[in-house]
């Protein structure tokens, strides 16, 4: 088990990113490092052969994502590793159980906290590319020679830049000579490059800003206790142009009454809100970095003498450079969880419930616009004509989560320790999405889909429903605290399953002997 010092001080966009190599055994695969992303959580490394498995991850004993969570509310954070401790949580449990439980009240008086950050983030590793335009081309001749056995001379370099011997000539020449100028134009009109551009550094900040602001306000009275959170981080991404920007906003609000002395009721409301924009290219490759390695040829600079991009910069970092190509997303999430418990002879039975319900509201909009470029003064050509669309992705979630249970403890004759648990619980999700695009965007500012005006108009959606419940208990019992024993067991049912295989008992014991105690 780890506490809320893994995560306090520390500048990271969501909760799971600081959980990476906190836990031991506990293995968070992220696709990236994207603010957003989202991981799977294994315990026991590999789980299945060929359809795999991961770890289930409760918050405050309602299943969720960690990445939703503000990091600061988190009290700790615990593993369930063997098949005894998970399996009260039946199939779902197989892969082993994260239990992430957040802070409360404290006693006493009401207090303030605050705290924030500025932080500046830079590459950690970055490539390195031949960026002196003359060594890249020299080389990328020898290169291309020596893969057609020295019987073929390139005539453009790789797609983008007309290639020449005498043209190579004239650029060593320019060079010996000290000529800056990187652009001339031929007798057709057409341009003629000498560049020694860096296409990466022209791409991506030295430095980035990231920004991280916490408050938090608890107290209690009597047999009253509150604790209100909120959370702002900002980060301003890592491109010069249509950068990956993020946003997001967290929001908590717990609180609790003693109504008497045999029972408490309680209510925590979380509330996440994320906007992120993602650039992307639309042309041929579709990764930015591959694009570059491609078609981002120092020898050609980025921008024409009048303005317009090269062929080689849109072929490659010209979907930044014109802040148009990109999906934006903006993911909402209110979960509320209201609860009881009861406490009788003398806290040995007690009978504990609660119910939540889970909203998600899930929005992204992509545009892809041509890349406009020039290879002759005057002209202007696109790229990527195939892709002038504006497509909207709307997904619903709402989520229902019920368990009650009871349980028993006390010790008879000072020798005799006995703890059972006998609980249910329900679980219900309908999620919902419609995707809808349509092409021919009126002009390249167009935000809404009314605005585009082509009859390629696509639309898809999908459905599903479900429904989880079980039956599950425990019982412990311990001889002199020497000799111990524990069964579990689940009876659980799935409406995934076809009728006549949707339950299944799943059982576990185990058996302990405290040789210290003799």
């Amino acid at each position: 088990m780890v506490g809320k010092e893994v995560f306090e001080g520390r500048m990271a966009a969501n909760a799971t990113q600081m959980l990476q190599g906190a836990v031991p055994n506990l293995n968070i695969n992220l696709a990236d490092g994207k603010p957003s992303r989202s991981a799977s959580f294994n315990i026991r490394g590999t789980t299945s052969i060929g359809q795999g498995g991961a770890a289930l991850v409760l918050i405050d004993g309602v299943e969720g994502d960690p990445a939703n969570l503000n990091p600061d509310d988190i009290e700790s954070v615990s593993v369930l590793k063997d098949a005894s401790s998970a399996a009260i949580y039946g199939s779902r449990g197989t892969f082993g159980v994260v239990l992430i439980s957040t802070k409360k009240a404290k006693q006493g008086r009401t207090s303030v906290n605050y705290s924030g950050s500025l932080a500046s983030q830079k590459p950690t590793a970055t490539p390195q590319f031949v960026t002196d335009g003359y060594t890249y081309a020299s080389h990328f001749s020898e290169a291309y020679n020596s893969w057609n056995n020295y019987s073929s001379i390139p005539s453009k370099m790789n797609k983008t830049q007309p290639f020449s011997l005498a043209w190579l000539e004239e650029f060593k020449r320019r060079n010996d000579a000290g000529i800056q100028e990187q652009v001339t134009v031929d007798g057709n009109g057409n341009y003629v490059y000498y560049g020694n551009e860096d296409y990466y550094k022209a791409l991506i900040k030295d430095n980035t800003m990231a920004q991280n602001h916490n408050i938090a306000i608890n107290g209690s009275s009597g047999k009253t206790d509150f604790y209100l959170s909120g959370r702002y981080y900002g980060y301003d991404g890592l491109y010069r142009y249509n950068t990956d920007k993020f946003r997001s906003l967290n929001l908590r609000a717990k609180g609790g009454i003693q109504v008497t002395n045999w029972l408490r009721i309680a209510n925590n409301l979380d509330y996440s809100a994320k906007k992120y924009h993602i650039p992307m290219t639309v042309g041929e490759g579709g990764n930015i970095l591959r694009n570059i390695a491609d078609e981002g040829h120092p020898t050609s600079p980025i921008f024409n003498p009048d303005g317009t991009l090269s062929y080689s910069a849109a072929y490659s970092v010209g979907d930044f450079i014109m802040s148009k190509n990109g999906k934006d997303t903006d993911d909402g999430l209110l979960r509320n969880t209201t609860s009881f418990e009861t406490k009788f002879f003398n806290n040995t039975f007690r009978v504990k419930g609660d119910f939540t319900f889970m909203n998600k509201d899930d929005v992204a909009t992509r545009i892809r616009i041509p890349i406009p470029y020039s290879i002759k003064e005057g002209e202007i050509l696109q790229l990527a004509t195939q892709y002038n669309d504006i497509s909207k992705y709307v997904l619903q979630e709402r989520n229902l989560f019920t368990n009650i249970y009871a349980e028993y403890e006390n010790t008879f004759k000072q020798n005799h320790y006995f703890k059972g648990l006998i609980g249910y619980n329900y679980e219900q999700k309908v999620r919902e999405s419609v995707d809808v695009s349509k092409n021919g965007l009126l002009t390249n500012d167009v935000s809404n889909i009314n605005l585009a005006l082509g009859d390629a108009i696509t639309a898809s959606g999908n459905y599903e429903k479900y429904r989880i419940a079980g039956l599950f208990f425990r019982a412990n019992y311990a001889y002199k605290d020497r000799y111990l024993f524990e069964v579990n067991g689940r009876y659980d049912g799935s409406s995934k399953f076809p009728i006549g295989s949707q339950w299944a008992f799943f059982p576990s014991a185990s058996l302990g002997w405290r040789a210290s105690q003799e």
